[in-house]
């Protein structure tokens, strides 16, 4: 308990982590205000830049469904994950046990294909007289 006082009472103790390598705006202001909106009008301006803030790799029907996803309230999407939480894991009992009854038959196939070489005793190489 003694030490935890003298850890709060000290006001000595300094951080000596950089932040340089990844800058936060929220934490570190940008240096030059409103330099960040006037690339965004450049860029426009600038060949090859065709970038298009609605452009997505999504199909229609998946930014339906984020759409859906966005009108729910917070309970019903609650109970839209435990839904799909639920039907994933029944999914993957079911993959499990299709993966179980594959690799059984196929090691059952494999015994009766060779069954002849895992009935025989084994030779071995030196008899109990060598012994």
């Amino acid at each position: 308990m003694a030490q935890y006082n003298d850890l709060t009472n000290n006001d000595n103790l300094q951080c000596s982590e950089m932040f340089q390598r990844a800058p936060s705006p929220e934490l570190f202001p940008e240096n030059v205000p409103g330099a960040w909106d006037l690339n965004r009008e450049n860029e426009v301006l600038m060949p090859g830049s065709g970038h298009n803030r609605f452009r997505t790799d999504l199909e229609p029907e998946d930014v339906k469904l984020v759409n859906d996803l966005g009108r729910l309230t917070p309970d019903q999407l609650a109970e839209y994950i435990k839904a799909l939480q639920s039907s994933a894991f029944t999914l993957g009992i079911e993959e499990g046990v299709l993966i179980h009854f594959t690799f059984q038959l196929l090691f059952h196939s494999f015994l009766l294909t060779n069954r002849s070489s895992f009935l025989k005793p084994k030779s071995y190489r030196y008899s109990r007289s060598d012994l």
